[in-house]
């Protein structure tokens, strides 16, 4: 394990733990590293990356797996758009005329802003329209 002191850093720590700190510049990571490391500039530049954005990539993914769990959510047939509260009259009027099934096919409605999906979802979570049974996936339809 290589381990580094760069000046920026009161005591040594690992290359994984520098490339995490927003106030560790890569350069100052390759400067410290062993010269049989920084002849493969290239694949420890990915690597340094990948270890920096591991956060932000993690939640991301969380964040697209909740969107996939959303996206198949049934909208009841006879949901009457005009009695949620907060959405705007643009959304109203696009999802009452063209009446998406799912709570996916409704955000890829232009006018349908992200915004109004989540007044959609809390909606539908507290039983809106048809009481508990209002979350169904479409698979189980």
């Amino acid at each position: 394990m290589v381990y580094l002191s760069p000046p920026i850093l009161r005591e040594s720590i690992t290359v994984a733990e520098a490339a995490r700190r927003p106030e560790v510049e890569f350069g100052s990571i390759f400067k410290n590293l062993p010269e049989s490391i920084t002849e493969k500039y290239s694949v420890v530049e990915k690597v340094l990356i990948e270890i920096k954005y591991e956060g932000y990539l993690k939640r991301q993914e969380q964040q697209l797996q909740r969107f996939k769990s959303m996206e198949s959510l049934n909208i009841p047939d006879n949901l009457d758009y005009r009695t949620i509260t907060g959405l705007k009259t643009e959304a109203v009027e696009k999802l009452n005329r063209f009446k998406p099934s799912t709570l996916g096919q409704a955000s890829r409605l232009p006018g349908v802003t992200p915004a109004a999906i989540s007044l959609l979802l809390v909606h539908l979570k507290r039983g809106g329209a048809l009481g508990g049974d209002a979350l169904q996936e479409a698979s189980s339809a």
